[in-house]
């Protein structure tokens, strides 16, 4: 397989993924930031298979081993994981 382990899929994921981050923490971003928390760059996303072929230029195998578990994945979903979502009593709006 080929990766560059991303963190988000593409860079407006990247302020959600550093805002999740510094919450983990308890920090705000720019502490979060400041202790080295944060990832530095935007590299932490996925990439475009053009970037990925200019990454791995002479180690095409592992391109065409994660293309090959890519089209046995498809069609999978995670929909059967979702779990129920709660249900509430209403509560009266009207007080005596």
């Amino acid at each position: 397989m080929a990766t560059q382990d991303p963190r988000y899929v593409d860079e407006r994921g990247r302020l959600v993924h550093d805002m999740l981050t510094a919450l983990r923490y308890d920090l705000t971003i720019d502490v979060a930031a400041e202790r080295g928390l944060l990832h530095p760059n935007g590299e932490w996303r996925l990439l475009s298979p053009g970037e990925m072929a200019r990454r791995w230029k002479g180690r095409e195998e592992g391109l065409r081993e994660s293309l090959r578990v890519a089209e046995e994945c498809m069609g999978f979903t995670l929909d059967w994981m979702r779990p129920p979502c709660p249900t509430f009593a209403k509560r009266s709006s009207a007080r005596a």
